[in-house]
């Protein structure tokens, strides 16, 4: 069987990586984590604020020579631009570790944006810290895996060092390689990116990168815009400027609609005009980006306590449960496609595998990694994705996913030749946009692939869900629809396996 994890790979106790305070990574497809700079900022750990002061000093450098760089010189892809390392298996890529790349624009995105994220405006209550990650409210389209492959430069000569330690520590010799890795550490002097050598685990002719959990997240960076927006209300009250907390405070609430309801009374807006007042407020007075973060700063401390709770439990999660039943899976469907023939084309291929995987979250249990410990749902519509990955076993089809075909990406696209293509989108039932979706997107997707067959794959966890998404699909005339695939991952309709025989 593949070995999917580090652990797996090194012969290694995952519980050993855990006490040395690594995550142990899947090495067959990257993890959805990605490096927080605010969370080196935050730490009390005496490493983390020198790897803060450092990513601090190469942001002064690159103000100081930012107005005198073009963006088409070498000099500005050697000091701005910075590919994902991908030896750490961070990051969107489904297939593989190759990750998506935006690093040019999130080095033009720096360059145009450095004095902003400097600039104090010479208030003394705003201490003048630097975050790289006010980069992605201040920037359209610089997203956490812009900020993290970035930041994971800045500090990639201490992560090969906390490689290497471990390394020479548990790793037997004959899985190690010593290497010269490019670009390790910036030189001052020189004004360059220099190479250096070290001992770190041999993946074949490559090395693999280990990273500490405690400066990694799972859903969004600390400090992000859609958080910002969220929160907004909570801003004025935290400025003790009286002039200044007036001022945005007034322009927010006159920018929130007054609309009277048959009573006569104003009804209260909605989230998405509270989130547009907020934006509106925000672009015409960005100190309030300033403030934000500021609150940010204040409560590092429990941020870093509360990361630290999430994570147990995720990084546990996504980078050893998961690979574990991908590899369940993809066990169980090798023996069962042994006996049955195979597809003829790929919309029956793509059924046959869907239907697989819906009888495994439904009737083996398979639902049960959609909950927490706690019982909590844990909607996320990139881990049925990677749940279908598991199940493309043995299969003459190619099965291509975040694929972009001229009118955005599709999840998957399923195809045997340019004449038989087969578009699969994976949604939860609780997507607010789900009917617009279940009416238009995948129409649209079809339209830019010369009309390929279309699978809709729609997941439910309880029973409010189940009847919303049903009722949707009977308006639009889907519901029993062969394309149309509900699966039901609630855990309040299901008989374990000994009370299912028991009650035979």
């Amino acid at each position: 069987m593949k070995k999917l994890t580090f652990a797996e790979y090194y012969n290694i106790n995952p519980d050993v990586l855990n006490r040395y305070g690594a995550i142990n990574p899947c090495i067959a497809y990257d993890l959805p984590l990605f490096i927080d700079p605010f969370l080196i900022f935050a730490s009390e750990k005496k490493e983390y604020k020198n790897l803060h002061a450092s990513i601090i000093k190469y942001l002064r450098f690159l103000l100081d020579i930012a107005s005198t760089i073009n963006i088409n010189s070498g000099k500005f892809k050697h000091w701005f631009v910075f590919s994902e390392i991908k030896q750490n298996c961070f990051g969107y890529s489904e297939n593989g570790n190759d990750g998506k790349s935006g690093a040019k624009k999130m080095g033009r995105a720096l360059k145009n944006n450095l004095e902003k994220i400097f600039d104090s405006y010479g208030i003394n209550e705003l201490e003048n810290v630097i975050h790289l990650s006010e980069l992605n409210i201040i920037e359209k389209g610089i997203g956490k895996d812009n900020i993290s492959d970035f930041t994971t430069q800045l500090i990639f000569e201490y992560l090969l060092e906390y490689t290497q330690t471990f390394t020479l520590t548990y790793i037997s010799e004959n899985q190690r390689i010593k290497k010269t890795i490019n670009n390790a550490y910036f030189n001052y002097e020189f004004k360059r990116w220099l190479p250096k050598e070290f001992v770190l685990p041999k993946y074949g002719r490559d090395y693999m990168l280990l990273v500490p959990k405690d400066i990694v997240v799972r859903e969004e960076l600390w400090i992000n815009k859609e958080d910002m927006l969220e929160s907004f209300e909570q801003i004025p009250i935290a400025i003790s400027n009286l002039e200044l907390r007036d001022t945005l405070s007034n322009f927010y609430y006159q920018a929130l609609p007054q609309v009277k309801k048959k009573d006569g009374t104003i009804r209260e807006p909605y989230k998405k005009e509270k989130r547009a007042a907020a934006e509106l407020t925000i672009t015409k007075n960005p100190i309030a980006i300033k403030y934000y973060i500021k609150s940010k700063e204040d409560n590092r401390m429990s941020i870093v306590e509360k990361n630290t709770r999430l994570m147990d439990f995720e990084i546990n999660r996504i980078s050893s449960i998961i690979p574990s039943l991908a590899s369940e899976l993809a066990t169980r469907l090798k023996k069962e496609l042994s006996v049955k023939p195979i597809a003829n084309d790929s919309y029956s291929e793509s059924i046959s595998r869907i239907l697989y995987l819906k009888k495994v979250i439904e009737c083996q249990d398979g639902y049960k990694l959609f909950y927490d410990s706690e019982g909590n749902i844990i909607r996320r519509e990139i881990d049925l994705q990677k749940y279908f990955k598991a199940v493309w076993y043995a299969s003459d089809f190619n099965a291509d996913s975040e694929v972009n075909n001229g009118r955005g990406p599709v999840d998957f696209k399923v195809s045997y030749g340019k004449n038989d293509q087969t578009i699969i989108e994976f949604k939860l039932a609780s997507n607010n946009q789900i009917k617009d979706n279940l009416k238009e997107q995948a129409e649209v997707y079809a339209a830019a692939n010369d009309n390929p067959k279309i699978i809709k794959v729609i997941m439910f966890f309880t029973y409010e869900e189940e009847k919303r998404i049903k009722n949707i699909l009977q308006e639009l005339y889907l519901l029993n629809k062969n394309n149309i695939i509900l699966i039901d991952a609630r855990n309040d309709n299901k008989l374990s396996a000994s009370k299912v025989k028991s009650t035979k």
